[in-house]
């Protein structure tokens, strides 16, 4: 529901799919909306762009991704930018249920890596060792 009023409110249009639509659903529906982002699970982003390097189509309108509900290997991250011409950036957001929201994500820009980068709003992350999850080592 926030995604898609997060769009009508930023002035696009949202697009509501099934999850598991094909390759060529999916393709056709980019193409027909001019869709430029997308939100995915990990696993099936993954599925997507090993399906579009397999079979070497693009969906060259795809500019940005949103990824959340899962762990995003390098593996994928790197299937994602191959398969997708033109993709700019890949948000990872890290999310719970218990939270309500957005606990910690990457900002659009500056997405390249798989790190969840910095807390978000009203967040505050507690490191109980000397290595924390958002910038790396403490310096102590």
């Amino acid at each position: 529901l926030l995604l898609g009023l997060m769009a009508v409110l930023d002035g696009s249009v949202c697009v509501l799919a099934q999850p598991g639509l094909s390759l060529q659903e999916i393709t056709e529906l980019a193409y027909e909306h001019h869709i430029t982002s997308m939100f995915s699970f990990p696993t099936r982003l993954q599925t997507l762009a090993e399906e579009m390097l397999r079979d070497g189509k693009q969906i060259r309108n795809i500019r940005r991704i949103g990824v959340a509900g899962g762990v995003l290997s390098q593996a994928t991250y790197y299937a994602a930018f191959k398969a997708f011409e033109n993709l700019d950036s890949l948000v990872i957001m890290y999310t719970m249920t218990e939270s309500g929201g957005i606990v910690c994500s990457t900002s659009l820009h500056e997405a390249i890596a798989i790190g969840i980068r910095f807390p978000g709003a009203m967040v505050e992350i507690k490191c109980k060792t000397r290595y924390c999850c958002v910038d790396g080592w403490l310096d102590e």
